[in-house]
């Protein structure tokens, strides 16, 4: 997804035999090198295990051909299943709960899906960053950085962030921040992982980054 990619392998009584990570994969947010690369490493620990693979499932969005590649040869394995990501995760959810409830998911991105008693299923979100992710990393990340513009602009309140971004991001004042975030554009993830910087700054009782919009 857009914040990383695992793999886990497991033997025929679900015992896990091997686990990988690695970087931001949909294709959709990062270049097909980078999201090679982050399949290659998440397989790498797969690939060590020298086992016999029945068959890879696969929980995300579109996979261009050369990753079902990457994966069959890391695997060696032709049958790869792909479903959505939103499936994987209910499926996981109601595994000890039962056959209906909701799973609402929040990383990078957000979507909601649901399942009833009589197995009719609804989704919502999962639209990316330019009408969906609300309440994900990337939404709060996003609204930090309006905030640092509306307080350095006079606009906004004061806040700590206005200080903490920058310096996040590598940037000596609010000026190098605006040519930061466009040249070239700041990806998906690192914006993301602002939300963390907020969290902080709400523990610290900032009233700009404790605000729910």
């Amino acid at each position: 997804g857009g914040t990383a990619v695992r793999s886990v392998l497991t033997d025929s009584f679900g015992r896990v035999r091997a686990r990988g990570e690695g970087g931001p994969a949909n294709i959709n947010f990062v270049s097909a090198s980078d999201a090679r690369r982050a399949f290659e490493h998440a397989l790498a620990p797969i690939r060590r295990a020298n086992g016999s693979v029945a068959a890879a499932v696969v929980a995300g969005p579109h996979l261009p051909p050369e990753i079902s590649d990457l994966i069959s040869r890391s695997t060696k394995t032709e049958k790869i299943v792909i479903i959505d990501e939103y499936e994987a995760a209910l499926a996981a959810g109601l595994e000890k709960l039962g056959k209906w409830g909701v799973v609402l998911a929040s990383g990078t991105g957000s979507f909601c899906k649901g399942r009833n008693a009589s197995g009719a299923e609804k989704y919502s979100g999962g639209w990316g960053p330019i009408c969906g992710d609300e309440g994900s990393a990337y939404d709060i990340g996003r609204m930090a950085l309006c905030a640092v513009a509306g307080a350095s602009d006079g606009r906004g309140p004061a806040t700590a962030l206005a200080h903490t971004l920058p310096i996040h991001l590598s940037c000596k004042n609010i000026t190098a921040l605006k040519r930061r975030l466009y040249r070239p554009p700041l990806p998906r993830h690192t914006i993301a992982a602002l939300a963390v910087l907020v969290s902080d700054a709400a523990e610290k009782g900032d009233a700009v980054a404790a605000e729910p919009d």
